[in-house]
Order: C-alpha cells, then sequence, then structure tokens
C-alpha cells in the first residue's frame, strides 16, 4: 500500500506513473522520468540532473512549500 508514492515504510518507490500510464515527467524540465523526491512534503518532483541543481532546497514545484531533503526514489519491485 501506498500514500503519495511512498511505501508504508516510508520509501519512495520509483516508476510512478500517471492515471493515463504514463511515466511522470520531472516538475523542472518537463523531459526526464522522476527519480527524487521533496522531503518533508513527499511530493515526486525532479529527475537526476534537475535534482543537482536543486539539492540545497528551495520551494517545490508541486505544492509550493519549502523542502530541505531530496530523497533517491527506490526502484519499483516487480
Amino acid at each position: 500500500d501506498t500514500l503519495g508514492g511512498m511505501a508504508e515504510n516510508g520509501e519512495a518507490k520509483d516508476g510512478q506513473t500517471t492515471e493515463a500510464g504514463e511515466e511522470e515527467k520531472c516538475l523542472v524540465c518537463h523531459s526526464a522520468a522522476i527519480s527524487y523526491v521533496a522531503m518533508p512534503c513527499r511530493c515526486h518532483l525532479a529527475c537526476r540532473k534537475c535534482a543537482m541543481k536543486l539539492a540545497t532546497g528551495g520551494r517545490c514545484k508541486g505544492c509550493s512549500e519549502f523542502f530541505v531533503e531530496l530523497k533517491r526514489l527506490k526502484a519499483a519491485q516487480t
């Protein structure tokens, strides 16, 4: 069971898809797949390249809350 893309154990899961079955795109560059989640808001936020630029924190592009950390999404288990 997941909550906002997070597993019950608090770990984020990679490979999240939209309701249309498409892979979520980075909220910064809008081209690459999301691989980092903002903390503490848990919004799926950025690809690896954009995450490196945002590593020091800022406002989340998903919810406009301040985030202080980006956490790498875990690969989805099949």
